[in-house]
């Protein structure tokens, strides 16, 4: 397993996140954190924050994307305001801590029915706390890693909260499966 420190806004370390490599791991989840308690709870931490926060604050803008691997391959390609909320949906302490640096936020989380569901729950809480919030839609089966290269221009074409909220209910509409 590939080992993440998962450290709050100040680079406190305050739990481990780990993701399985292969396939024949006897634990069976795809990522296993350390055990919710008095000093750890994933839902009030965003993951590469403390690297992100001057970024964040000077461009006015926190991008939140959903994995570890994601944060990592989009600061390597040269993009420093992004933070992952570690494969949940937006919690109201993660907005709080957002909101400090920024009124600006876009999620990207990955294109899939889970990512569709998390962005829409977290857009719902950042809106609610008066953020200006957009979305970036992935194409089907993919991820911000698989598209850290050209993230920049992603950015170009994400949509207002409005806007997306109403495209994915009108989708659902048409969909008899939804």
């Amino acid at each position: 397993r590939l080992l993440f420190p998962l450290a709050d806004a100040r680079g406190r370390v305050l739990g481990f996140q780990a993701r399985k490599l292969r396939e024949h791991d006897p634990l069976r989840a795809k990522y296993v954190n350390t055990p919710e308690g008095e000093l750890f709870r994933k839902g009030d931490l965003l993951y590469g924050l403390q690297l992100a926060r001057g970024a964040i604050a000077k461009r006015d803008l926190g991008v939140v994307v959903e994995g570890n691997t994601d944060v990592l391959a989009v600061r390597q390609a040269g993009f420093e305001p992004v933070v992952a909320s570690m494969g949940t949906a937006l919690t109201e302490r993660q907005v709080k801590e957002l909101g400090r640096l920024t009124r600006r936020v876009v999620l990207c989380f990955d294109g899939d029915a889970a990512g569709e569901a998390a962005a829409l729950r977290g857009m719902e809480i950042a809106v609610g706390a008066g953020l200006d919030v957009r979305v970036v839609a992935l194409p089907a089966g993919k991820d911000p890693a698989d598209l850290a290269a050209e993230f920049e221009r992603l950015l170009e074409r994400a949509e207002p909260y409005p806007l997306y909220r109403v495209r994915v209910e009108i989708d659902r509409a048409d969909d008899p499966q939804a």
